[in-house]
């Protein structure tokens, strides 16, 4: 049986040096700024070590950024780094202005918000990066998945929105003719994953099961 782990980045700062919280994010949305991780805490470590003791994953995936080879290096010493596992191109301005962060703090329920400001934002195809490019990534990427072997047990470091999609587009039956739907499916006034947490795929493109883990 196949196994296909999709997990979040380890922690890293939303705020860049001399930068503001909304010029920060902007930067890292629009991939202009490309943070590292923290350095593992005890308590990292040990998760990660939990999780390869659990799944014994053969082949790690990553994002091109910083934060997901990182966190993907953590795991395993050999990783395959692929674009289509970056997280979408966004600019803040696309959703927001910057008087909607004007505390320069991270404020959960202002970011709660902000987050759902851009899931309308994504459904009216108003980002950076355009649906037709998005569905692109996850279709190619299923592909790839599916070319492997039964055998594979795969973890993939990827980032909380483009995840959040990828599990909804397995949760629908990998269907890709409706955007909206992969987009609605969840709640966007949550965040969509924790760090080093995700969702595992078990079994086949034929028969599967989705299921969070934190």
């Amino acid at each position: 049986m196949k196994t296909i782990i999709f997990i979040r980045t380890a922690p890293y700062n939303y705020k860049l040096p001399g930068k503001s919280l909304y010029q920060s994010l902007d930067e890292i949305g629009q991939q202009i700024a490309n943070p590292s991780i923290l350095k593992p805490a005890p308590k990292i470590r040990e998760k990660i070590e939990l999780i390869v003791k659990k799944y014994k994953p053969n082949r790690v995936f990553c994002s091109t950024f910083n934060r997901s080879q990182e966190t993907a290096c953590l795991f395993s010493k050999k990783i395959t780094i692929t674009s289509q596992l970056d997280e979408i191109n966004f600019s803040m301005r696309d959703f927001s202005e910057p008087e909607d962060l004007s505390a320069d703090k991270f404020d959960k329920k202002i970011i709660n918000r902000i987050r759902h400001q851009f899931s309308i934002a994504l459904i009216d195809n108003k980002l950076q990066e355009k649906q037709k490019d998005i569905t692109k990534r996850l279709a190619d990427f299923k592909k790839n998945i599916d070319d492997l072997g039964m055998s594979e047990t795969v973890l993939c470091c990827s980032h909380g929105f483009i995840m959040k999609l990828f599990q909804n587009f397995f949760l629908s039956v990998r269907k890709l003719n409706d955007f909206k739907r992969l987009v609605i499916m969840y709640n966007w006034k949550k965040p969509p994953f924790a760090f080093l947490s995700g969702f595992v795929i078990l079994g086949d493109k034929n028969s599967f099961h989705v299921s969070n883990f934190s």
